[in-house]
């Protein structure tokens, strides 16, 4: 998210994976994103934004990954994390969940 009063004041609650009221499945977003993300698999959408880059997608899984785990992931956690997300993402398209 950006800094500017308008971003702040749409800012929203996004679910990682849809459907799934759990602490942990949840980030804060502008609006914005949270419209272009959709019912996008996470992976999906990283890989299709401009504003994304491997530093963030790192970022973002290590923070997601740590909450899940309860401790901070280290980095195999890490890059399995990333790994399982691609696969995830690969299998919903086949198999068109």
């Amino acid at each position: 998210m950006t800094r500017g009063k308008r971003e702040l004041t749409e800012a929203t609650v996004d679910h990682v994976y849809l459907g799934h009221n759990i602490d942990e499945n949840v980030v804060v977003c502008c609006r914005s994103c949270n419209s272009k993300k959709h019912r996008q698999h996470v992976y999906d959408f990283y890989q299709s934004s401009e504003k994304f880059t491997d530093k963030l997608w790192y970022e973002f899984v290590k923070r997601f990954a740590s909450r899940f785990l309860k401790h901070e992931a280290n980095e195999q956690e890490i890059e399995a994390w990333k790994l399982g997300f691609k696969v995830e993402s690969e299998e919903m398209k086949r198999y068109g969940a």
